[in-house]
């Protein structure tokens, strides 16, 4: 693969977090690795990830985290560990240097074997950025108030790339943990 050639997003509909009703959307770049749950979701366009992908992905985190921002600082609430540390991460455990909230969604993205990662953004969060299970898409809240300005926030996180709506089986993709129920 030679980078990032497009951004794809879907809505996902009405969720709450915690006790605020709000929108769901997803947010994952194209082509994708190749992925057993991306393709039973619907996805297409696959390839194998190279550096320059990488660094088009962490990106994406980068713009995601800045533009959420400006909703309120961002606050990592969960998903700095790993599910099971080996024992020299744990040793090493000294020598951990603070992770910044794109760098969380990046880990969790990567690797299967670190918990789901939230960050929210504002005190009460006004929206978050969700990420889990070694997939790089990331899974962004808006809260009811704000909820209307997607297209604006995507915009702004698309940057120079191509952007594109796409509807996918959500169920395929969409983790139990977290922190997210579905609206009444």
């Amino acid at each position: 693969m030679a980078g990032i050639e497009r951004i794809r997003w879907g809505s996902v509909g009405p969720y709450r977090l915690d006790q605020a009703s709000g929108w769901l959307f997803a947010l994952w770049p194209e082509p994708i690795n190749h992925d057993a749950c991306f393709k039973a979701a619907g996805v297409e366009q696959f390839g194998d990830p190279d550096p320059l992908w990488d660094s088009d992905l962490q990106s994406l985190n980068e713009r995601v985290v800045s533009t959420l921002s400006g909703h309120g600082d961002p606050r990592v609430v969960s998903g700095d560990q790993p599910v099971k540390a080996s024992f020299l991460a744990r040793l090493l455990e000294r020598e951990r240097r603070a992770l910044d909230p794109s760098e969380h969604l990046a880990l969790v993205m990567h690797d299967d074997q670190f918990r789901p990662c939230r960050v929210d953004f504002g005190p009460t969060p006004r929206d978050a950025a969700l990420a889990s299970d070694g997939h790089a898409i990331v899974w962004i809240w808006l809260h009811e108030s704000v909820a209307e300005t997607w297209q604006q926030v995507l915009q702004e996180l698309a940057a120079y790339r191509d952007v594109g709506p796409k509807t996918l089986k959500w169920d395929c993709l969409l983790p139990e943990s977290l922190w997210l129920s579905p609206a009444p």
